[in-house]
């Protein structure tokens, strides 16, 4: 290997004397002696450990607090069984995802984790962590710690996987690591320091590499290499031999639109914004569309504002990314709030009646909404493909024109072309998203959809262009 080949050579982004510089310094030197840039996916984890991603030209993926042994999990179960997985994260993520480590040290993951154990959060002012040693003295444990820690190592033992406990900056770190990567199978590589800056600047005493040693070996650690014993055979995602597909969405190309249509749907949880929007998708690829489609909503999730984006094209979709929408559909005040930051890229916002028309000048007078020829529609052509719930086969209907009634519409400037108001929720709030839909025609007969119910059970309408779908949607609510 060239010398180098997996150092980007961006610059160290870590406070002087900080161990993780020694980390990662001797894992790009292990790498080089035994893998291929190309072929290696580096995982990093919150923290300051996280920061070494640009220091790497290897595939990087930057996970969440603790969660980078699941990801690097996922990669290694699915990847192919030359592709090499590793993981740093630091003793602040390794406690956050203790049980992430233990579940792939458990299914002896092909991956090698490298957690390094400075004694504290170090991105977040020095607090003591859960492997934090018995009197360590941190801004959150001025008497020093008193809680037993964890010692991962120790906790990996009765799974029989190759580990090894090493200080930051000792002779042999590469040669530790090394034997780690070259191990099939999950490899554990703890390796110990005192942060700089906090837990380091608070222990003085402990900084020289002797003492530290001697520091950490009284507080019972041990140091050294222990290979593997008779751990399980590592773990590797075996697809199903037989999988079951996907029955495929029948694609009938009678739409009419010529280029994209790019469509906000607002509103609150609860009011059907999601499931709508899946069956307008499903409309529109019926009617041979392509479609993007991105749902957003709080981690409160039955609570706030729930909201999704749609691309409908009838050229190939490179890439659903863009900063305008042709329509924003708005069906609530948790959706009027989220929409406001969008509305310079809104071209038509459609409210529902219970709404204030936003301002988008503050020193603008608030425009007067009054019904204007601007919302009247072509006649649109349709063709009704009724599918019947039991599940007999399709059948096509005679087709029939439909005349949309006109909106109320105006336009203003620094804004929405057009502002308009129509009642979504005339069926209730929980059919809100599902009436909204109906006037999303960016063109004559582009798309729209519409709800209904029929005895004990409920449908929805998608209609595009000249196809309209059907679909029984069981549960909605």
């Amino acid at each position: 290997m060239t010398a180098g080949i997996f150092a980007s050579g961006a610059p160290d982004p870590w406070c002087p004397g900080c161990g993780h510089t020694s980390v990662i310094r001797g894992l790009q030197e292990a790498l080089e002696r035994t893998g291929n840039p190309r072929e290696t996916v580096l995982v990093t984890d919150i923290g300051c450990i996280g920061m070494a991603d640009r220091l790497f030209t290897s595939h990087t993926v930057h996970g969440l607090h603790g969660r980078a042994p699941a990801l690097g999990t996922g990669i290694a179960i699915s990847s192919p069984p030359h592709v090499r997985v590793v993981v740093l994260m630091g003793d602040g993520g390794a406690a956050i995802g203790l049980q992430h480590i233990m579940e792939a040290a458990r299914l002896n993951v092909n991956l090698t984790l490298i957690v390094c154990n400075n004694q504290n959060y170090g991105m977040t002012g020095g607090q003591h962590s859960a492997y934090t040693c018995l009197g360590v003295t941190t801004p959150t444990t001025p008497d020093g710690a008193r809680q037993s820690p964890f010692r991962l190592c120790e906790l990996v033992a009765p799974l029989d996987v190759h580990r090894v406990r090493v200080l930051a900056n000792e002779r042999g770190l590469v040669e530790s690591l090394e034997s780690a990567l070259n191990h099939q199978g999950f490899s554990l590589v703890e390796t110990m320091n005192f942060c700089p800056s906090y837990s380091g600047k608070y222990n003085p005493e402990t900084l020289k590499p002797k003492v530290m040693r001697a520091f950490f070996e009284e507080q019972g650690l041990v140091f050294g290499e222990h290979p593997a014993g008779t751990a399980v055979p590592p773990y590797r995602f075996d697809p199903d031999p037989e999988p079951h597909e996907t029955p495929l969405i029948p694609r009938q190309p009678r739409h009419q639109l010529d280029g994209s249509v790019r469509i906000l749907l607002a509103g609150s949880a609860g009011e059907g914004v999601q499931s709508a929007a899946e069956l307008f998708a499903r409309a529109a690829m019926r009617a041979g569309l392509e479609v993007a489609i991105r749902g957003e909503y709080p981690v409160t999730v039955g609570k706030g504002f729930s909201v999704a984006f749609m691309l409908l094209s009838s050229d190939p979709i490179l890439s659903p990314a863009g900063e305008h929408q042709d329509v924003a559909l708005v069906s609530s005040v948790d959706g009027l709030r989220f929409t406001r930051e969008h509305l310079p890229g809104i071209r038509r916002l459609v409210l529902d009646t219970s709404l204030e028309v936003p301002v988008p000048d503050a020193s603008s007078p608030k425009p007067t909404v009054e019904p204007t020829d601007a919302g009247l529609a072509h006649p649109t052509v349709t063709i009704s493909l009724y599918t019947d719930p039991q599940g007999s086969d399709a059948s096509e209907a005679e087709s029939e024109v439909v005349n949309e009634p006109a909106l109320a519409s105006i336009a203003i400037p620094d804004g929405p072309q057009t502002i308009e108001q129509v009642d979504f929720r005339d069926r209730g709030p929980k059919m809100a998203a599902f009436s909204a839909l109906v006037p999303a025609r960016h063109s004559p007969g582009c798309c729209r959809v519409a709800s209904r119910f029929e005895g004990p059970r409920r449908y929805a309408e998608g209609v595009v262009g000249k196809s309209r779908t059907r679909f029984l949607i069981p549960g909605i609510n």
